[in-house]
């Protein structure tokens, strides 16, 4: 992770989708890059901790 893009799979994504719901201008990708490059940001602060599979033996289980 760097510090420009902490997240930057999550940047391009919602990038791409404010885009999709959007029209194409140049615009519209300024105010999306802005809001991807701000939620990107807000993510690192909240720092999510990462998921921890203890008993592995169970997760056959549970799939449907």
């Amino acid at each position: 992770m760097s510090r420009a893009l902490p997240y930057p799979l999550l940047t391009a994504a919602l990038l791409l989708m404010w885009l999709l719901l959007t029209s194409f201008s140049t615009g519209q990708f300024l105010v999306g890059a802005a809001i991807a490059i701000g939620a990107s940001h807000a993510m690192a602060a909240l720092q999510p901790s990462k998921p921890r599979l203890r008993r592995w033996q169970l997760l056959p289980k549970r799939a449907p």
